[in-house]
């Protein structure tokens, strides 16, 4: 199966990330391995990713089956396949 190429952006217009989707379904989470490029920074306690035009919270961090991710915030964020 060919990934696809996905723009993960903030409510407000800010692209967070470019991330490589492989099948089909709503985007709940983000492999770190797969994410090309990135905009989205840590809040203080380096548990929440925040937009950094905004500040609101997009994601918070966490391991699923082992591998780093990102968990996103389904009403923070916004996605459009390339």
């Amino acid at each position: 199966m060919q990934d696809k190429k996905v723009d993960v952006s903030c409510n407000c217009g800010q692209r967070l990330f470019v991330y490589r989707k492989s099948g089909k379904g709503r985007l709940i989470k983000l492999f770190k391995s797969k994410i090309e490029e990135s905009t989205a920074c840590f809040d203080q306690k380096n548990t929440q990713w925040l937009c950094p035009s905004c500040q609101s919270v997009c994601g918070r961090e966490s391991l699923i089956n082992g591998q780093p991710a990102i968990k996103l915030n389904q009403g923070a964020i916004r996605k459009i396949v390339v």
